[in-house]
């Protein structure tokens, strides 16, 4: 062990001297360079670096243009990068430490030469050339090279997840600096990070910078390239205009490294920014770009006319013109306006903001995800059946067949049909990619698959989530990167040996005895064998139980009362001692595990307390007589959280009190399922909700509920081509049979 750490340590430490020694020279003979470049160049226009060349103590000799100075230090930052990459240094750490080596040796050989010309202490030499820019930009450019020479690998840095907030941050000081009034001294330690620039145009550039550095902070999140590229140009324009504007005001310290560091940060990570925004949206952008500047100018020009008219003065478009680019740039209209001393004041405001808004408007568009365009051609939807019927073991399997389903095959192009071929059914809804179940299909599959819809999610901007995801392939998500949080319990009834006997079933034995003795009965048949005249009946009923009201569930229930079809799906139908319809239940059919799995439970308001307890039980019976082994009857989220005598954490406890709260505000089946189900004594199986990004729960959760209709208004989330109208999708089903 010993004999191979040696020359390792040996190893690494020669690289490290031969960095050292690298940095010393590239940047000493940079310098050089820009001693013997001064007299050619002083006449260049443009402004100018101060104190770039300490050693030469004639007035103004010390100042390079800043051209040269970014050209000559550029070209030296290629050189080390270059021999960076030949060392086998890479990546974030390596730019830091390259741009912490320049900057040292820059402010260490500064302070020297001032020491050295100015004949002042030693103490005042360092402490006068801690403000020179020329440390800070040689830093920049240095670490700016390396970090961009560094591999774009994919993998995730560790670092990564931290540029939104990083990104966000700088934003922020940016907007600050260029809003706060001109004395900051009372804000402390934030009065250096928070330098005011010096001119009002300066100003203005810092609050567009910071408003489009927070506008990129979603994009950021979503690892899109075009968010990393423009953050990146925006953090080294922050960078350059504090150097610049440091000539007449001093230079923030503090403001500069964070905009260093930022922009290193983008640079050396940009390998995990693979999402590449949707080409559609781009006319959209433009679209929307040109409409807030037509806008802005319209609301300028006609503020500017009904002033003048109001005045009796004439109105020039000229002088409006003029005056409006002076509010957006200067905050202060000029010239004889004719105008009252209060329109000075609030009319460039008021412009900023519309401009503002409008400008997070068109560029929150450029940055978004894709849109999801939902189409599925019936051969498709064919395939998916195939699939969900050789694969289809869970009982939530037959829910993938809904007409609001778009999926997802692995392989894209399957040669075998349904039998080597993986479903994922899912939709987006506001970026979020919401996975129905697991995905169906071969187990050996599943990560290949799960990974491959992954990096289709990644590529488009979608965050993923999966609602009802099984124990069965936890393992899979976690090796995946992904993380499961509990989501609720499955009932399942076992029909072999089901009985209402004992003391466990009794209040539903008592139940179905009070509804059949009263003269009700029940019969279980394959919705192919239902007549034109008892569907009509079913239809009407289940109109008249939802009082107009849309079907609710995305997940774990069908979406259309004859969306399965055929052997597909199976009705108990319920009659009161007339032979009138009173109440039905629906099921799917799952043919892979010999199950059932029930949809929905219409009934007429008159109908007897116990009346699905009755059915239920009835549907239990037919199942076993017919080869089916259970019957899952519904889903009670969060039911270990509202269990009353389990014992839970402080975290459950304040889980079960959002629970209850959820509950009352969107008058949701909660706990009220759960004592229905456990009158069953059924047996429970664990359901979870799977997500990408601790950051991004809320979303997944609002984006989740918005699916199943658990939210007010859930169409404004989903859209309005949420689904196909009810013709289409009976178009679809007859297609597919």
């Amino acid at each position: 062990m010993a004999s191979r750490l040696l020359p390792n340590v040996a190893r690494t430490t020669a690289r490290a001297g031969a960095m050292s020694l690298a940095i010393l020279t590239v940047t000493s003979s940079a310098i050089g360079l820009l001693y013997w470049l001064r007299q050619p160049t002083a006449s260049w226009p443009g402004p100018k670096v101060v104190n770039a060349l300490p050693l030469d103590g004639l007035s103004g000799h010390a100042n390079v243009p800043l051209i040269v100075f970014v050209a000559v230090l550029a070209l030296g930052a290629i050189v080390i990068a270059i021999f960076s990459r030949a060392l086998r240094f890479d990546g974030l750490t390596i730019a830091l430490v390259i741009a912490t080596g320049v900057g040292v040796w820059v402010y260490v050989a500064s302070a020297i030469s001032i020491f050295i010309v100015q004949q002042s202490s030693l103490d005042a030499a360092f402490v006068a050339s801690r403000d020179l820019t020329t440390i800070y930009l040689a830093a920049a450019l240095f670490g700016a090279a390396v970090a961009f020479s560094t591999s774009a690998q994919l993998g995730e840095h560790r670092l990564t997840p931290l540029i939104p907030s990083a990104v966000g941050l700088l934003g922020i000081i940016d907007l600050l600096a260029g809003s706060l009034p001109d004395r900051i001294e009372d804000l402390g330690p934030l009065g250096d990070l928070l330098v005011v620039p010096s001119s009002p145009v300066a100003r203005t550039l810092d609050v567009a910078i910071g408003i489009l550095l927070v506008i990129c902070v979603g994009g950021l999140g979503r690892r899109n390239r075009r968010a990393l590229w423009v953050a990146t140009v925006l953090s080294l324009a922050s960078l350059l205009m504090r150097v610049v504007d440091s000539v007449v005001d001093g230079l923030s310290v503090s403001a500069t490294i964070a905009c260093l560091v930022v922009a290193l940060l983008l640079l050396a990570c940009r390998g995990d920014f693979t999402f590449r925004s949707d080409p559609d949206a781009h006319p959209v952008a433009v679209l929307r770009l040109v409409s807030v500047i037509a806008g802005a100018l319209a609301y300028s020009l006609l503020t500017f006319f009904i002033s003048r008219t109001a005045a009796n003065r004439p109105f020039h478009l000229s002088s409006a013109l003029h005056a409006t680019l002076r509010s957006l740039i200067m905050s202060t209209p000029r010239g004889d306006t004719g105008l009252s001393a209060g329109f000075g004041t609030w009319f460039p405001m008021s412009l900023r903001v519309f401009v503002a808004l409008g400008l997070i408007w068109a560029v929150a568009t450029w940055f978004a995800p894709w849109r999801h365009r939902f189409f599925e051609e019936a051969s498709r939807r064919s395939l998916a059946e195939g699939v969900v019927e050789r694969w289809g073991v869970d009982t939530l399997a037959p829910f993938t067949l809904r007409a609001d389903k778009a999926y997802y095959f692995f392989p894209e192009t399957p040669q075998n049909g349904p039998g080597q071929t993986t479903l994922i059914a899912y939709r987006v809804l506001r970026g979020v990619a919401i996975i129905s179940g697991d995905p169906i299909g071969p187990l050996d599959r599943a990560h290949e698959t799960l990974a491959s819809f992954l990096a289709l999610a990644a590529a488009r901007g979608w965050q993923v989530a999966v609602i009802g995801a099984s124990e069965r392939l936890l393992g899979i998500y976690k090796e995946l990167g992904l993380h499961v949080l509990y989501h609720g319990d499955e009932a399942l009834l076992d029909t072999v040996g089901f009985s209402l006997e004992g003391g466990t079933r009794k209040s539903i034995r008592q139940a179905y005895n009070r509804v059949g003795r009263n003269g009700f009965t029940a019969e279980a048949m394959l919705a192919g064998d239902l007549g034109d005249g008892a569907r009509a009946e079913l239809v009407e009923l289940e109109a008249k139980w939802l009082q107009g009201r849309p079907r609710k569930g995305f997940v774990m229930e069908l979406d259309d009362l004859f969306r399965l079809d055929g052997d597909d799906a199976v009705f108990v139908v319920g009659r009161d001692p007339d032979g009138g319809l009173v109440g039905f239940l629906e099921l799917a059919v799952c043919p892979a595990s010999h199950s059932l799995s029930l949809s929905t439970m219409p009934r007429r308001d008159d109908a007897p307390n116990g009346l699905n307890a009755f059915l239920i039980v009835r549907a239990v019976e037919w199942a076993a007589a017919n080869g089916f082994v259970s019957l899952s009857l519904n889903f009670a989220p969060g039911a270990r959280l509202l269990d009353h005598g389990a014992e839970l954490g402080g975290l459950q406890r304040v889980a079960r009190v959002g629970l209850l709260i959820a509950k009352r505000l969107f008058s949701l089946q909660l706990d009220d399922l759960l004592s229905f189900n456990r009158r069953f004594a059924p047996r429970w199986q664990s359901r979870y909700l799977v997500y990408q990004r601790h950051r991004q729960l809320p979303r997944v959760v609002t984006a989740a509920m918005a699916a199943e209709r658990y939210v007010p208004f859930p169409d404004l989330l989903r859209g309005r081509d949420w689904a196909p109208s009810g013709d289409e999708a009976r178009i679809t089903v007859s297609h597919s049979q």
